[in-house]
């Protein structure tokens, strides 16, 4: 009796064992199930955030595109009146698209433009070097102050204060050249 007492005790410690094994491994496998699933979501997390990205960089860029287009169509169309120093027809830098933009900032180009070609024809070799060395070093640190770049995107949101700033500087400026040079 007592031989299948210890036959029956074995083999109720080898189903013992069996089943939390059984056990151990269904809830190792429950655990990777679940690590599974939560690196799948978070790859679909990635997925749809760089799906929204790229969609968002691409409607930015389309805005951008459009916004450039309409200040090139703008620039192309000189009203009548204003007249800057240059020729908006072949306007290719955010400069001259502002400027070409805005009636009253063309006026102001042209008069500056008109007073630099004046005395530009009136003054002495040496002069005239200084003028044009003058003239070159204030319209890079006009767009350096404005911080206007050939690429900048001129938008709604942005025109207003780089056409102001422009306007006052273009002023001062064929103000500064009156003064330096009077008549």
């Amino acid at each position: 009796m007592r031989a299948a007492a210890e036959k029956e005790r074995a083999s109720e410690e080898a189903r013992r064992r069996a089943d939390e094994e059984a056990r151990r491994l269904n809830e190792e496998r429950a655990r990777i199930a679940s690590e599974e699933a939560a690196r799948r979501r978070a790859e679909d997390e990635a997925r749809r955030a760089r799906e929204e990205g790229e969609q968002e960089a691409a409607r930015r860029r389309a805005e951008e595109a459009e916004a450039r287009r309409r200040s090139e169509e703008q620039a192309r169309q000189v009203p009548s009146g204003s007249r800057p120093s240059f020729d908006c027809s072949k306007a290719n830098r955010a400069e001259a698209y502002l400027i070409c933009g805005d009636d009253a900032l063309m006026t102001a180009d042209g008069e500056m433009g008109d007073v630099y070609r004046a005395l530009r024809n009136r003054l002495p070799e040496p002069e005239r070097q200084r003028l044009d060395a003058q003239q070159r070093a204030w319209l890079l640190e006009r767009s350096r102050v404005c911080a206007i770049t050939g690429t900048t995107v001129l938008t709604p949101a942005n025109r207003p204060g780089f056409v102001r700033w422009f306007l006052a500087s273009t002023r001062e400026r064929t103000a500064e050249m009156r003064a330096e040079w009077p008549r």
